[in-house]
């Protein structure tokens, strides 16, 4: 088992890992290590630290050379300005950066994204990551992939009011007009700062080829986890989102659990949870292998 890592906490919103009794924090990479260069973990919403760490610590036991960069999500996601949400982004896009510029050494980025909330931030990174001009040629070579843990969902009124409800009636009764009125005044606020619906625009996102333009050029494949017992981000949803990607042409695998709750999947079966998330890394890594062979 890898030594535990140590964690560095760059900004509210972002921490990156650092190995332990290490030059520079890193270990030495083999010439033969298919680990990403870096894994980026979006949480869900609200999560605490010390709940994603469970997840990061899992995925440094499959990819122990690898930098983890762990990016939280907050309700304050929803009403913040553009400006704020792409500057708590920077030190992810200088990471990025930098590991991107080892040329030959860069092996690539696996994204781990957990529910709406921590799609919204990847939509975020992703929005800031378009922007860069395209002379910044993107190695083809690194591989990447995407993990889609409990999400998409795109009908967000009935799901977010149902997750924070009170589940007494009477309490519900009581606090549902005042929930509506939130939701449609957060709507309006970001319409009027020209933001497209939330829901919408991460539907469209994770049916992008390329998830990190600029770092790395070419479609990425894709692992859906879900469950028809989430009862916030609702199966028929998550797979309406798989149909549009496999219709795509996209590289889709789907891991369907049976009476598991919203991001909780990993729980219920952790064994069957990582091997899928390792057997996508490592197919992303074989299929990079074999069109640069070429």
């Amino acid at each position: 088992m890898p030594e535990k890592l140590t964690w560095i906490k760059l900004n509210p919103y972002v921490s990156v890992s650092c190995q332990p009794n290490t030059p520079n924090g890193r270990i030495v990479v083999k010439d033969d290590d298919v680990s990403p260069s870096i894994i980026l973990l979006f949480g869900w919403m609200g999560a605490r630290f010390y709940q994603v760490l469970e997840y990061a610590d899992s995925l440094h036991e499959l990819f122990p050379s690898s930098t983890i960069v762990v990016i939280g999500s907050w309700a304050e996601f929803v009403w913040r300005s553009q400006t704020h949400l792409n500057t708590a982004m920077i030190p992810v896009v200088e990471l990025l950066q930098n590991e991107k510029s080892q040329g030959s050494r860069f092996r690539g980025v696996l994204v781990h994204v957990m529910s709406n909330g921590g799609g919204w931030q990847f939509m975020t990174l992703r929005t800031i990551l378009a922007k860069f001009p395209l002379s910044n040629s993107a190695p083809e070579r690194a591989p990447t992939a995407l993990i889609l843990d409990s999400v998409p969902d795109d009908k967000g009124l009935q799901n977010s009011l149902r997750a924070v409800s009170p589940t007494n009636p009477i309490l519900r009764a009581l606090v549902f007009p005042f929930l509506i009125c939130l939701y449609f005044a957060i709507y309006l606020y970001n319409r009027l700062m020209g933001r497209p619906p939330l829901f919408a625009e991460l539907h469209a996102t994770l049916l992008q080829p390329e998830i990190l333009p600029y770092v790395v050029a070419g479609p990425a494949p894709r692992l859906y986890v879900y469950s028809q017992s989430d009862s916030l981000v609702l199966a028929a949803r998550v797979e309406q989102h798989i149909a549009a990607a496999a219709q795509l042409g996209l590289d889709v695998a789907v891991e369907e659990f049976e009476g598991t709750g919203h991001a909780a999947h990993m729980h219920a079966d952790p064994e069957r949870y990582w091997s899928a998330v390792h057997s996508m890394w490592t197919g992303a890594v074989s299929r990079k292998g074999s069109r640069a062979s070429r």
